[in-house]
């Protein structure tokens, strides 16, 4: 199918009487069949149908067509359109049904002057005037070229004159993953599995695993240039602050938590804890040792299920002491020190609804010895993720819970979610809009994100898609 074939993405954003609307422009409905997911869309009855412009499909998204093929989106009244792909979202098999649509028949919509972001991206703009952004029936379209397709949804898209159109969002075809980090480059993988097609001798066609495929590429910082068959070179390990395991310097006596042999716990109104296993790890910072100690209060049960208690010492010239502050269900991910003051920082934890679900914690132990949990300074944002630390400034995936409905909804915020950094007076700073991926913060200062199933790359600081 060639890249220039577009289709364009129908959402379920019902606008107030301000419609912002300006050219008209004539629509049809497609004449051929639409497939999402293998399952034939009901175009003629749908209350939202497919349509297209200028030869061009465009592809109807409700609430639960977006979920379908992995979209989200936010609207407010100022900034416009938010929308972001979340292929975690929850996938319903609801379709509305309550129209009466024949194919070829010709309707008219309009073209609204509203912002669309989508991805981070403004793509409302003149770019855009060819296959501009639409209203339907008081839907807006969004027009998708083959980089919003595959690139920004991951989507399989087939075309056939028989079968018609063919969205798939299932399967993944490639993994790209980062490997190595350098001062002036990264290195980074795409693995995929190469199968062949088999027929038998009944005449049915199976498939066997032939080989899997490895490609290296190489990312230059100062040039934003992804270029394929990097040669492997002397890089820095991509883990940071690694944990030491010192489980043998711990043991707990009738409710006493000793380390070194030293008591620094009490824990003998815990009637769970008679013999529990123990992990100690251990992270060196400068002059403090930081302790994560779990106690497990029943064995039996096999990871990651383990009922556990999970707690948080400072070292600190033979002295240790206990972060009261610190929730028992996270574990440090990470520790950043900037300047004087240091930031302890979860890894995800599992609570139930939204983001499947998964919260992160950053804790400050400031160089007056104040301790305070960073994620309390601000109403909304209840997950801070760290990424990492380039100029004082401590970059952080924050995930907005404003909306207590939005919880049990398993949805990102596409307007208010994305990626930060903390400022010297622990202020969040907006440098992008959410993007589903994985990150890293390159010694430069430059912060990417990597798509994980497919080759792309977006340093978000610059706001630059890396193909």
């Amino acid at each position: 199918m060639k890249k220039v074939f577009l289709f364009a993405v129908v959402l379920i954003f019902i606008l107030s009487t301000q419609v912002y609307a300006s050219d008209k422009v004539t629509v049809q409905i497609p004449n051929f069949d639409i497939t999402i997911n293998d399952v034939i869309f009901d175009n003629e009855n749908a209350a939202y149908p497919f349509i297209t412009y200028k030869g061009i499909t465009y592809f109807p998204l409700t609430y639960n067509l977006c979920s379908k093929i992995g979209m989200t989106t936010s609207w407010n009244s100022e900034k416009g359109l938010y929308i972001a792909r979340y292929s975690q979202d929850i996938y319903s098999d609801d379709n509305e049904i309550s129209g009466n649509y024949k194919k070829g028949r010709y309707y008219t919509a309009s073209v609204p002057k509203y912002p669309v972001v989508f991805n981070g991206i403004n793509i409302n703009s003149e770019k855009q005037n060819e296959y501009p952004v639409l209203n339907f029936k008081n839907i807006t379209y969004l027009p998708m070229t083959w980089d919003y397709a595959y690139n920004e949804l991951g989507l399989d898209i087939e075309w056939d004159s028989k079968k018609g159109l063919s969205l798939n969002i299932q399967g993944k075809d490639i993994s790209f993953y980062l490997t190595e980090i350098n001062d002036t480059y990264a290195l980074l993988e795409s693995y995929k599995s190469i199968y062949k097609e088999k027929q038998n001798e009944d005449g049915s066609i199976t498939y066997y695993h032939d080989k899997d495929e490895i490609k290296e590429y190489r990312l230059e910082y100062s040039t934003n240039n992804l270029s394929l068959g990097a040669v492997k070179d002397k890089a820095s390990d991509i883990s940071v602050n690694n944990f030491e395991d010192i489980s043998d310097l711990f043991r707990i006596e009738s409710g006493i938590l000793f380390y070194k042999d030293v008591k620094i716990d009490n824990f003998s109104d815990f009637n769970d804890l008679d013999a529990p296993g123990i992990r100690g790890l251990r992270r060196s910072y400068d002059d403090k040792d930081f302790l994560e100690i779990t106690l497990y209060t029943d064995t039996s049960i096999p990871a990651p299920y383990t009922p556990s208690y999970k707690y948080i010492f400072v070292e600190e010239d033979g002295i240790v002491n206990k972060i009261e502050q610190w929730n028992q269900g996270d574990s440090i991910d990470n520790i950043f020190k900037i300047k004087d003051d240091y930031y302890i920082c979860s890894s995800n934890r599992h609570i139930t609804g939204r983001f499947s679900s998964n919260l992160s914690t950053i804790l400050k132990i400031g160089a007056d010895g104040k301790v305070e949990i960073i994620n309390d300074k601000f109403k909304d944002y209840k997950s801070l993720k760290a990424i990492g630390v380039h100029d004082n400034k401590l970059y952080v995936l924050a995930t907005w819970f404003g909306d207590a409905a939005a919880i049990g909804k398993g949805k990102v915020s596409a307007m208010n979610d994305g990626y930060f950094y903390l400022n010297e007076n622990d202020e969040l700073n907006k440098i992008y809009n959410y993007v589903e991926g994985d990150t890293f913060l390159a010694p430069n200062g430059n912060l990417y994100l990597i798509s994980p199933d497919r080759v792309l790359i977006t340093d978000l600081s610059a706001g630059l898609r890396i193909k």
